[in-house]
């Protein structure tokens, strides 16, 4: 290579940079510095190989005489040294390159590129947006909440370090603690505290504020949380930046999570419906073939803790209920026939929701996880769907499921039954089958808030005259049925008898009041070999 091929080399360079548009040449100065120095050491590495004539002979008497060597035997080589400029040309490339794509990001590249997601926000380039973001997300929560090793050692400085005043400190100190330090009526250790803080607040000034950092990462977390289009694109497209949205701190993320929850859950192609129809088909001998694709609920099934810290589970149930109650074609839809084909319910948002649950439910209780994320939604979407029936007249009220609402009821109430028999499978160890969790009724396990909910929309539906006969005793064999089924000692027992009670003697307020003969007129229209082995029940009746 010569110096005049260098020259154009560094020209065509040049104009190249010159072409590119705003946001290239942004996506490019984010690692600006990285990129300088590797540019600057490849041109001060080739222009020592390529300037001198004649090598040789002409070498510069300053060049060390290990770079003397070093040219030599370059020149002496098949390629000599304009080869290897070459070689090092090639080499920058493959630096540069490396540096563009996988460089860590840093605190100080987020003015640039704030300023970058904001132009690619108004183009509208958002699947671009979200490849560049990704690998910053972890850093813009961070930043912004000012959790990086350098914002908590300024802050505690500059809240006194040791010394630090906070209300949580001041309101469970005791009237009678703080007396102590009381010193010729002066409280004398409010005044040391003081003291300290004054000592050692202005040592913050010695470590960097990155205020200006905090300011950029905050308004990147709003741009990626509040713009409609972006918002938009995401319910169609790119779970795994959901995720990682999801992964900033939850007084962050609620509105966005609800909102986006709610858009998803009315459109049928979104993700919210999509992979829920990836996880119902099953091999053979268990698993998902499709689970890879399922980015969004595997990151929530897998990790049940993660599901609720960022309580997915209420926007969800919030607008399943919402929709019954308000959204009018879908009411007069609820009281259709079924759908033909079982795999349309999982484009219905009712069947969808109550899934979801299923699998949250599952996952928390096969991992022991103690703060569940369901409360009492099931009941809830039961009672809404009992009222969809109120004053209104069913054309087939012999068939197993006149209405779709009958069917969607039918279909919580078996995923109510699975939460309750799931305690079968679990070990005697885990968190929901502890004894102190049944002692009294609302324990904390979800095997008890299921037999909570599972006997609320029991008392449901026996209460709603508006429901046909044959659904009414139908749900209700099925409840007796599964009380026979639970054994007569041990935890299920103590679980038939707290399903018995919750039914038919409910503690406390109950909206349906005393259903005792409602309950028996029905009990009595069941199989009379079901009523015959339901012991406790009859009992419980009066029978």
């Amino acid at each position: 290579m010569s110096i005049d091929g260098f020259l154009t080399f560094l020209g065509f360079l040049a104009a190249g940079y010159a072409l590119l548009d705003s946001v290239s040449k942004l996506r490019i100065s984010l690692h600006a510095k990285r990129q300088v120095f590797s540019f600057l050491g490849m041109v001060i590495s080739v222009s020592i190989l390529i300037l001198p004539k004649s090598p040789q002979s002409q070498l510069p008497d300053f060049y060390p005489q290990v770079l003397v060597n070093l040219i030599s035997i370059m020149e002496a080589g098949s390629i000599g040294v304009g080869g290897f400029a070459y070689i090092l040309i090639f080499f920058w490339c493959a630096i540069a390159y490396v540096l563009y794509r996988f460089s860590k990001p840093t605190v100080g590249s987020l003015a640039k590129l704030n300023i970058l997601v904001e132009r690619l926000l108004h183009q509208r380039r958002y699947l671009e947006l979200t490849e560049l973001l990704k690998p910053y997300m972890a850093l813009i929560g961070k930043v912004a909440h000012r959790q990086t090793i350098g914002q908590k050692l300024h802050d505690w400085l500059g809240f006194g370090g040791p010394f630090k005043q906070s209300i949580a400190g001041m309101l469970q100190d005791s009237i009678e603690g703080r007396r102590r330090f009381h010193i010729a009526g002066f409280d004398v250790r409010s005044r040391l505290r003081k003291a300290g803080r004054f000592v050692i607040s202005p040592l913050a000034h010695l470590t960097p504020s990155y205020s200006r950092a905090t300011q950029n990462a905050v308004e990147l977390e709003a741009s990626l949380l509040e713009h409609p289009g972006l918002l938009k694109f995401l319910v169609f497209s790119r779970a795994d930046f959901i995720v990682e949205i999801m992964k900033f701190p939850v007084r962050s993320t609620e509105d966005f999570l609800a909102e986006i929850m709610r858009r998803m859950m009315h459109a049928p192609d979104s993700h919210f419906f999509r992979e829920l129809k990836l996880l119902s088909t099953e091999w053979g001998g268990g698993g998902f073939p499709n689970e890879a694709q399922a980015d969004l609920l595997r990151a929530i099934i897998l990790d049940s803790r993660f599901a609720a810290d960022h309580l997915v589970w209420k926007p969800v149930g919030d607008e399943a209920i919402r929709t019954i109650k308000t959204d009018q074609d879908y009411r007069r839809m609820l009281l259709e026939k079924p759908y033909d084909d079982n795999a349309d319910l999982l484009g219905d948002i009712t069947y969808s929701t109550a899934k979801f649950f299923d699998i949250m439910v599952r996952s928390a209780m096969l991992q022991g996880q103690e703060s569940h994320m369901w409360l009492m939604y099931m009941s809830s979407l039961v009672r809404e769907l009992n009222l969809v029936h109120s004053n209104e007249d069913i054309v087939d009220p012999e068939d197993e499921f006149p209405t779709l609402a009958m069917r969607l009821i039918w279909e919580i109430m078996g995923f109510l039954e699975d939460w309750i028999l799931i305690h079968e499978k679990l070990p005697e160890e885990n968190y929901h089958l502890l004894q102190d969790n049944f002692k009294e009724q609302r324990g904390a396990s979800i095997v008890s808030w299921s037999i909570e909910d599972y006997g609320s929309a029991v008392r449901e539906i026996a209460a709603n005259e508006f429901l046909p006969d044959r659904f009414r005793i139908d749900r209700w064999e099925s409840f007796v049925r599964l009380t026979n089924r639970l054994a007569g000692a041990g935890l299920p027992h103590t679980i038939k008898m707290n399903l018995i009670f919750r039914v038919v003697k409910p503690d406390g307020y109950s909206s349906h009041g005393d259903l005792t003969e409602t309950l028996s007129t029905l009990h009595a229209q069941i199989d009379h070999v079901v009523r015959f082995d339901s012991t406790e029940l009859n009992e419980a009746l009066g029978f």
